[in-house]
């Protein structure tokens, strides 16, 4: 098994629905997506191969990283404040945020300054 493969596996394991990542191998990967991973190893074999693609893992997302042009760009998702009592409790983006009120169905938010 390649080592690209065996990091594939990782990384579709990390956004599955199963606990372990046994169940994951022995049910996702040999038996539903048996065509796309023609031959696969032994789960035993599999974990030992894990160790082998640890680095490359840990080095892809810093060789894909492209230049720093001085733009960044956040996600602007309102926080829904559950009690209009609590809104002034809620002093973690306190410097950064700004409260808005919307619309009555949907209460009120804390949204960006920027």
């Amino acid at each position: 098994m390649s080592l690209s493969v065996v990091m594939t596996i990782i990384i579709l394991s990390h956004g599955s629905d199963y606990r372990t990542f046994k169940h994951f191998y022995n049910e996702f990967i040999k038996e539903y997506h048996g065509k796309a991973f023609p031959d696969p190893v032994s789960y035993n074999r599999f974990v030992e191969l894990k160790a082998s693609a640890l680095i490359p893992l840990c080095s892809y997302p810093e060789l894909r990283k492209g230049t720093v042009t001085g733009i960044s760009f956040i996600d602007s998702t309102s926080v829904k404040v559950s009690d209009n009592r609590r809104i002034h409790s809620h002093k973690v983006f306190k410097k950064y945020a700004i409260c808005r009120i919307s619309a009555p169905r949907n209460g009120n938010v804390l949204k960006s300054k920027r």
